[in-house]
């Protein structure tokens, strides 16, 4: 009996012992399938990684493949794309499923965003020239215009083709001008009583993209002596407005000087003028006042153009006026003939300024540096100008040759500057195979001298000749250059 109940326990015992085992088995397994699951897992990508999370189009293109979502982890693992619902081209940002045919043969969905932009660029006048990058962005740093985006000049609306990676997209350039004038302003600004203000006299610069107009909002009130402040109105050709407090100061006895003779000139790239020819300032209580003159801060006279020239006279009692002049410097040659006679005297003043520097130089001395710095300044080549005295001067000056006539207006331009009493002299021709020529006749220290600037061959100096000299060298030429009615002009001694 004893026997029977060790065998009986010695069963339960390995019955126990078998199932713990298979127990432990099944575990071991269970295990090793997590395991190869999570390896297996951690092979293959959680989406979305086997599609972009956003893809960018222009309106005007076609839809994108779906292909063109997949990212480069896809290459080897997705056979083919589709889209699950196909999207519509509209602007703005929408989602897209992807279904993807795997190459194991299993099927994956993700979702991503197709983001459509319209074709349209958006420019600001008078911003620089921007690049295709800071247009489009960074991805379309490559991108061709047709034209330069610098090439629009007014607000509007333009086509442009763009070419992105060899196709080309229809864009709208749409130019505004949305910046209101920018104003730096005297501060403060001076006026004296009773002067009448205009809302430019406040203005020293202005920063617009297109022209800009003034208008008061707060009008400025000179009846009295004090500090106050007006308000100024500045609008663009576009619309922009901006409104400036502008603070002024009304000092004086009430009456500013006048300034006259001011006016618009031309003059000859790198020639300077004599800004003050004709101009002068007066005041009731003081008399003729001192003008100074001021140029621009941009002021090159090697660099045609235009340039505000800047007057202003100030009388004892702190009254100042203002008045500006264009100045106009040319270099092509038929802007230089355009240029009046006044405007060639100007020149011809600053010129006498640097030859004469000595005003205590004798007359003939004096004759002698003017003949000289004309044929310094000039060759001779001959020419058929038919113009006035001074547009000669001007072409001599501007080209740096010509012919007698422009030898002797460049001569008459600076004697009369230089204050000598002068006349042209012109060649009696005998016959229509003479050549014409023209000289000047001067009065130095009171006579009457023969004086020809134009050289010739075998001789180049004919200053201050006499009648007697000048007869004696012309009867020497076959062309008897210096023949002349003798009877329109003054005897030499």
């Amino acid at each position: 009996m004893k026997e029977k109940k060790t065998s009986s326990a010695i069963l339960a015992a390995a019955y126990i012992l078998s199932s713990l085992l298979i127990i432990a088995v099944l575990a071991l397994a269970a295990v090793h399938v997590i395991s190869s699951d999570e390896k297996q897992s951690s092979k293959e990508p959680s989406g979305p990684n086997y599609s972009v999370s956003k893809l960018r189009v222009w309106g005007t293109e076609h839809l994108p493949d779906a292909a063109a979502f997949l990212s480069e982890s896809a290459a080897h693992k997705v056979k083919s794309a589709r889209y699950a619902v196909m999207p519509e081209l509209k602007a703005g940002d929408q989602p897209v499923a992807i279904q993807m045919q795997m190459v194991d043969g299993s099927v994956r969905t993700e979702n991503s965003v197709l983001s459509v932009r319209e074709p349209v660029i958006n420019l600001e006048l008078g911003e620089p020239e921007p690049t295709a990058a800071d247009l489009l962005g960074a991805e379309y740093a490559d991108a061709v215009f047709s034209q330069p985006i610098s090439s629009f000049k007014a607000p509007g609306s333009y086509p442009l083709t763009v070419t992105v990676q060899g196709e080309n997209i229809p864009f709208t350039v749409n130019l505004r001008d949305t910046v209101a004038p920018k104003l730096e302003l005297r501060s403060p600004a001076q006026f004296s009583m009773n002067q009448q203000v205009r809302p430019e006299d406040f203005v020293v610069d202005c920063k617009d993209a297109s022209a800009v107009t003034y208008s008061f909002n707060i009008a400025p009130d000179t009846s009295e002596n004090g500090t106050r402040t007006a308000s100024i109105l500045a609008t663009d050709a576009a619309g922009n407005s901006q409104t400036y407090e502008a603070v002024y100061t009304v000092t004086g006895d009430g009456n500013a000087p006048v300034i006259t003779g001011v006016t618009d000139m031309k003059t000859i790239a790198k020639k300077r003028v004599n800004y003050l020819r004709g101009v002068k300032a007066t005041d009731d209580a003081d008399g003729e006042l001192e003008v100074t003159v001021t140029e621009p801060d941009n002021f090159d006279l090697a660099k045609p153009g235009n340039y505000t020239i800047t007057y202003t006279a100030t009388d004892s009692a702190g009254n100042i006026i203002t008045q500006s002049a264009v100045l106009k410097v040319v270099s092509d040659e038929q802007e230089v003939r355009t240029l009046t006679e006044e405007d060639v005297y100007r020149i011809g003043e600053a010129m006498v300024e640097d030859i004469l520097t000595d005003p205590e130089m004798p007359e003939e001395r004096r004759a002698r540096k003017v003949y000289r710095a004309v044929q310094d300044s000039m060759w001779f080549k001959d020419n058929t100008d038919e113009v006035p005295w001074y547009t000669a001067a001007a072409i001599a000056i501007s080209r740096g040759y010509g012919d007698c006539r422009n030898y002797y207006a460049y001569a008459k331009l600076l004697l009369d500057c230089a204050g000598f009493e002068n006349m042209q002299v012109e060649h009696l021709r005998t016959s229509e195979k003479e050549s014409r020529h023209f000289w000047n006749l001067v009065k130095i220290n009171g006579e009457w001298y023969h004086f020809d600037t134009t050289p010739r061959k075998g001789r180049s100096d004919f200053f201050m000749l006499t009648d007697a000299q000048l007869d004696a060298y012309s009867a020497t030429q076959s062309d008897h250059i210096f023949n002349r009615d003798k009877s329109l002009y003054p005897a030499t001694p």
